[in-house]
């Protein structure tokens, strides 16, 4: 067999287990066979197989616990009767089931034929559920380790976790660490009409959704002038119920900043591409963006109360 004497699949060296037990996986299983596949060199020509070869390395290796998932829970016995036989360490082998994620491939051998075939942009590919994969969209290690503790360790063999529960958990971890900022990525032109050209006003922004009011690190300024920009897709010429943005002798409430009605729409020369709108605020329906902060947390303590 070593010295390719023997075709490939004609040949194979056995365990001489149990063939009078209930237990297929111990019914005198492959140690080697022939595969003229180049390896450490092409000296050799036979491979042993996963259930001689594991449970041998984890000896070797001194693991204190072999974790697999439930498929591999019959095979314990033959991993145990190796090194029983061999006269070697023994470790402790625990099982547990496989973690399914919803709408996602979780299997290693169907990944690796995503990543052979060229299916996808390597194992790092942001559509992957793996490490390196989640890395690159983004996704903490922090956020990861959090989701799977809270699924705990199940012997159930039907488990599928919905990928909505680790979106919650990275969103929570993203809230406590990455600071918001605002930008706006199609401009258009709002001139506040009622406000002073000279007056500037900073106001209080959140880097966090649950910042300290406590805080001032977690609050940086946002000015407001006389000139705003706000989206394009932020505003309509005509206005509807399912519509929450700005329309002609609507008021809405700018981010962090005060309620402004549109009074006026000043259109190009082909009366149809909007240039600018023109507003008023209402100074009068904003405070401190502290103080609002703590005052809508004083009214939820005494509904709770």
């Amino acid at each position: 067999m070593r010295q390719g004497m023997i075709e490939e699949g004609k040949a194979t060296l056995r365990m001489k287990q149990d063939m009078q037990s209930d237990n297929g996986n111990m019914h005198d299983l492959i140690a080697y066979r022939i595969k003229f596949t180049p390896h450490s060199g092409d000296k050799w020509c036979i491979y042993p197989s996963y259930d001689y070869a594991y449970c041998i390395v984890d000896s070797l290796e001194d693991i204190t616990h072999s974790l697999c998932t439930l498929e591999f829970e019959t095979r314990r016995a033959s991993y145990y009767w190796l090194l029983h036989v061999l006269d070697l360490y023994q470790p402790y082998v625990w099982e547990y089931s496989r973690l399914n994620v919803t709408n996602n491939v979780m299997s290693k051998r169907k990944l690796n034929f995503l990543v052979t075939k060229k299916l996808v942009d390597g194992w790092d590919d942001p559509r992957l559920m793996t490490l390196a994969g989640l890395r690159r969209r983004g996704v903490t290690s922090t956020a990861i380790n959090t989701f799977v503790r809270g699924i705990g360790i199940t012997r159930s063999d039907c488990c599928t976790i919905r990928l909505e529960r680790l979106e919650y958990h990275i969103r929570e971890e993203l809230n406590r660490t990455a600071p918001r900022t605002m930008v706006v990525l199609q401009p258009l032109k709002v001139v506040i009409t009622n406000l002073d050209s000279g007056l500037v006003m900073d106001l209080d922004a959140k880097k966090w959704p649950d910042a300290s009011t406590e805080d001032s690190s977690a609050f940086y300024k946002v000015p407001f002038s006389r000139v705003v920009y706000i989206e394009q897709s932020d505003f309509r010429m005509k206005d509807s119920k399912d519509y929450y943005g700005l329309a002609p002798g609507k008021s809405v409430l700018l981010r962090y900043a005060f309620p402004i009605k549109c009074t006026e729409v000043v259109l190009a020369d082909d009366n149809e591409t909007i240039v600018e709108i023109w507003a008023e605020y209402d100074h009068s329906k904003k405070k401190n963006q502290r103080e609002l902060y703590t005052g809508l947390l004083n009214l939820h303590g005494k509904l709770i109360h």
